[in-house]
């Protein structure tokens, strides 16, 4: 075990262990996350442009994580986030398998896991229809990504693991919050020389690409593609404008549910001009 003494901190990081891993622990006094990253400085500089990009959103916001520091200590960097129960990916893909996938879950977050999501019902009634759990979930979302483009910011990097669940502050429930900012960029950047996110929407790979707001509104999509098909992909191939395919799975699910299709085409439309907002999506039933 490892006592990082200048933050306040004991916590169970062991030298084997991934830098990217995720630790409880405390500092002043506050419960916090630690993400932990091997030290250099194009990652610390990552990590403090990530804080900034924080502070400039998640004050007008209660559904984006908030990050409080970056502290470099011996050969990593541990960035001080508001602790979170969960991630979004963890819960799923704990639900979809039926309790057994826990890869990369802490063991003091299997028992939150097994209390909120043990039961196999969680997110689908009887008749194939969402929950209301689920559609608050995915409300929650959609606001994370308006109020973080209100913000001026584009976050270029969305996918599964891009969501916390935290703990709701008048309620045992809890609250998803948007947070990975370290692709992110205020949208008036020059996001063509940004670093290049692992999943890209159809027009970022166009010869002349467009970057913009729009590009996470597509995989937005693709992330609730992912929700409500349980664990599976929305798009064959989510980069080819030119096929953008659904898959069985999601066909199955569009053909049954219209108020889900109608908001997964809208967002995941293949020409990016003619998608949704997140605001605009936040107005649809579902």
């Amino acid at each position: 075990m490892v006592v990082i003494e200048e933050l306040g901190l004991e916590s169970s990081i062991t030298d084997d262990q991934v830098a990217s891993d995720v630790f409880r622990g405390t500092i002043f006094s506050r419960s916090v996350s630690f993400r932990r990253r091997i030290h250099s400085e194009s990652s610390l500089g990552t990590a403090i442009e990530e804080r900034n990009i924080h502070f400039i959103c998640e004050n007008n916001s209660g559904t984006i994580v908030k990050c409080y520091s970056v502290h470099s200590i011996g050969r990593y960097i541990y960035v001080a986030m508001e602790s979170s129960e969960c991630s979004l990916s963890q819960a799923m893909r704990f639900v979809f398998s039926g309790g057994i996938d826990t890869i990369g879950v802490l063991a003091n977050q299997i028992e939150y896991l097994r209390t909120h999501f043990s039961n196999p019902r969680v997110f689908y009634e009887a008749n194939g229809k969402p929950t209301p759990l689920l559609i608050r979930m995915v409300k929650q979302i959609l606001e994370g990504l308006r109020d973080l483009h209100q913000s001026g910011i584009v976050h270029r990097d969305l996918d599964i693991e891009s969501f916390y669940l935290v703990k709701h502050p008048n309620s045992d429930g809890f609250i998803v919050k948007i947070g990975n900012l370290g692709f992110a960029k205020q949208k008036d950047a020059n996001l063509a020389i940004a670093p290049r996110p692992k999943l890209m929407a159809p027009e970022q790979t166009n010869r002349s690409p467009y970057h913009g707001q729009e590009n996470d509104v597509f995989l937005v999509a693709v992330v609730l593609g992912y929700v409500f098909t349980s664990g599976n992909k929305l798009f064959v191939d989510p980069s080819n404008k030119s096929n953008l395919t659904y898959t069985a799975q999601a066909k199955g699910l569009l053909q049954s549910s219209p108020e889900v299709y109608y908001l997964l085409k809208g967002l995941g439309h293949a020409t990016y001009h003619q998608r949704f907002t997140s605001l605009s999506a936040l107005h649809l039933e579902l």
